[in-house]
């Protein structure tokens, strides 16, 4: 049963978690069985690159309960293997640059999904709350909250980079690492020989001496066991430095602070003061807490107060200091040299910087942070909220989405400009794919403190290559389309407003959730199925399109296409002979009216 599986896993969690020095065994086995395999196809099966081959010229089409049975077989007589990575080089935007892409084999991304479900459930429990990229309930938003609401008063920054962090990651010491929770030598060897699988570049076979496989989906999560030492670390060692007191009272504060208090004694004995004077210490207690909300309560520049703050995504890391600088130096030569002696890894001399906060900004994960550069006083949600110039600040790089958005033909000269692959669609779609641009830019900036700005700029920008767009589909003059709006469902936001704490977070109770599929579809791919077109139970196979979009375009003008995306589905369950039917172009698509 699917729910035996899934226990076995969830027991293997709760057990890191209750001791994170537990030691598991036993896990080829939860591997290698067949309902476990079955939850990792259907969790890959409908991921875009799935119908890209890789070095063995093959896809998911055609995936059986005998692959299965078979790929079963080899993994219990170590006759299993991971195919070498194909590597393919693609444009990088319109820079003329061009960027590696690996592409393994999709049928091993069966085994590699089954493999990232049980060392997932093993290390998850282990990793800190400063590491947030590839974990579950964790993104670039829990990351920004994180220095949102506790980097107050920071005042140095260490942007960390790892020169080729993935490509550099130490084979023999990643083993080690494992080796610490894992005691079972069946299944290290497989994670040896996905490491060791290689790569071709033009049909010549490389050997893998370093680095996590591109392209896999195992190698998020081997970067981040990996990584996770650097976490351990920075927050247990370094940390420790932190001083036990907290900040000094500043001392003009204090000074503002007993004035008021002076003159709220001298207003509570009114009955000696005339009215004048009344009046007079009353402006004069309101200069007073305006000149008060200026100043930050605490000293921000205490020497003796000492913290350091830590956040991580994947290979992208930031330290703040409230300190001095030459601390933040010591820190980072101290960080400097444990990766190069521990972990194999070496820093960027080049990006790897040390900045004040209140002098400029700092750039992680699209984001511009700033701390320390003026007073203000913020509505969120409703409350106003002082703050001394020392509250992390979020902004989005307005100049950069701008560069992103000409690089992919949207705009010249920071003006919209028509998009001309998109020309030949519809014009319902044509509209639904620049929504879908502007829904993304709001989901992901909105808590940024310029959010109204440069939404205003970039939504003038896609307004105005959307009407060119359709103005050159329909010759006509763009002032034409732009009244269009309200026809064609173009979502113009006006009086824009955002809350800054509004980050897209979620708790993830239950991780398993979605593994829960239909007990129908537990035990194999094509249980109690048949096949689509001539009605058999025999020699099933799942058929999958090549690519399927979700915008409304039929891919193609068969009726096979069509049924299979009103079905909003990527696969088909056929047999053996319809199958091989369909790919010879033997098959008319008339029967399927009877389906």
């Amino acid at each position: 049963m699917v729910m035996d599986v899934l226990g076995k896993l969830k027991s293997l969690k709760e057990r890191n978690k209750k001791d994170k020095s537990a030691i598991n065994k036993d896990l080829f086995r939860i591997l290698c069985n067949k309902e476990l395999l079955v939850i990792a196809y259907n969790k890959i099966k409908s991921n875009p690159g799935n119908m890209t081959s890789g070095t063995d010229n093959l896809t998911l089409d055609g995936i059986s309960d005998t692959f299965l049975d078979e790929t079963i077989y080899d993994l219990k007589h170590h006759k299993f293997s991971f195919k070498p990575v194909r590597r393919v080089y693609i444009p990088k935007g319109n820079t003329g640059k061009l960027r590696p892409l690996g592409i393994p084999s999709p049928r091993d991304k069966i085994v590699q999904q089954a493999m990232l479900y049980i060392l997932e459930s093993i290390f998850e429990p282990t990793f800190y709350e400063q590491s947030h990229g590839f974990r579950t309930g964790k993104g670039c938003h829990t990351a920004l909250k994180e220095i949102r609401s506790k980097w107050s008063g920071v005042k140095w920054a260490i942007e960390g980079d790892i020169k080729g962090c993935y490509d550099n990651i130490d084979h023999n010491i990643l083993i080690s690492i494992i080796r610490k929770k894992v005691n079972d030598e069946k299944f290290i060897q497989l994670i040896w020989k996905l490491l060791r699988a290689g790569t071709t570049i033009n049909n010549n076979y490389v050997k893998s001496k370093l680095g996590a496989p591109q392209g896999g989906i195992l190698s998020p999560l081997l970067a981040n066991i990996y990584l996770n030492e650097l976490d351990k670390f920075i927050i247990e060692r370094i940390s420790s430095l932190n001083s036990s007191q907290s900040r000094r009272p500043s001392k003009n504060y204090k000074i503002i602070e007993s004035k008021i208090n002076r003159l709220n004694k001298k207003l509570r004995s009114s009955n000696t003061l005339t009215r004048e004077e009344t009046l007079e210490t009353k402006i004069l207690k309101k200069i007073l807490n305006k000149d008060r909300q200026q100043i930050p309560s605490k000293n921000p520049m205490d020497p003796k107060y000492f913290r350091i703050k830590y956040v991580r995504y994947a290979d992208d890391w930031l330290i703040g200091i409230s300190g001095n600088k030459y601390t933040a130096q010591k820190i980072k030569n101290i960080i400097e040299v444990y990766l190069q002696e521990n972990l194999r890894l070496t820093l960027s001399s080049e990006k790897t910087k040390i900045t004040y906060f209140s002098s400029r900004k700092v750039k992680f994960l699209n984001y511009q942070i700033q701390i320390g550069r003026e007073s203000r006083t913020t509505n969120t949600s409703n409350t106003k909220r002082r703050s001394a110039g020392w509250q992390p600040r979020l902004f989005i790089p307005s100049d950069d989405i701008v560069n992103k958005l000409k690089e992919r033909n949207f705009c010249k000269n920071n003006k919209g400009c028509r998009k001309k692959g998109w020309i030949m669609y519809p014009d319902d779609i044509i509209t639904k794919r620049y929504n879908s641009i502007l829904l993304g830019f709001r989901n992901y900036y909105s808590p940024a403190d310029n959010f109204n700005k440069v939404y205003n700029r970039i939504q003038y920008i896609l307004m105005y290559s959307w009407a060119h767009t359709l103005a050159s589909k329909h010759r006509t003059r763009i002032s034409k389309q732009l009244k269009r709006t309200k026809e064609l469902n173009f979502k113009v936001m006006k009086n824009i407003t955002n809350n800054i704490w509004d980050f897209k977070t979620s708790d993830i109770n239950d991780p398993y959730i979605g593994l829960k599929v239909s007990p129908l579809r537990s035990k194999s791919i094509s249980s109690n199925e048949k096949c689509k077109i001539c009605g058999t139970k025999e020699n099933l196979e799942m058929h999958h399109l090549k690519a399927l979009r979700k915008d409304g375009i039929l891919i193609e003008d068969r009726y096979l296409a069509a049924m299979m995306q009103r079905m909003n589905r990527k696969q088909i369950c056929v047999c053996r002979t319809c199958h091989i039917n369909i790919h010879k172009g033997n098959y008319d698509g008339d029967s399927l009216k009877l389906l």
